[in-house]
């Protein structure tokens, strides 16, 4: 994949938001949460392989990194 890191977090960092206050992350949360993401993200591009979008598969990681927050 020939897209950055700093590209997506640029591009996509408001629909990451977004998706993780819309899944009950609270407002002071949302700082930590969202660098969270994009941790996963950091760690896993190098599997992405295309068989979604890329918003889809940030939507995934959003919803299971704001799913973990709250059990906590």
């Amino acid at each position: 994949m020939s897209t950055t890191l700093h590209e997506i977090m640029r591009e996509h960092v408001g629909f990451v938001w977004r998706t993780l206050q819309r899944s009950g992350v609270r407002d002071a949360d949302l700082p930590d949460q969202c660098q969270e993401v994009f941790l996963v993200v950091h760690k896993k591009l190098p599997e992405f392989r295309g068989d979604s979008t890329l918003r889809t598969w940030l939507y995934g990681i959003a919803l299971h990194v704001a799913r973990a927050h709250r059990r906590r």
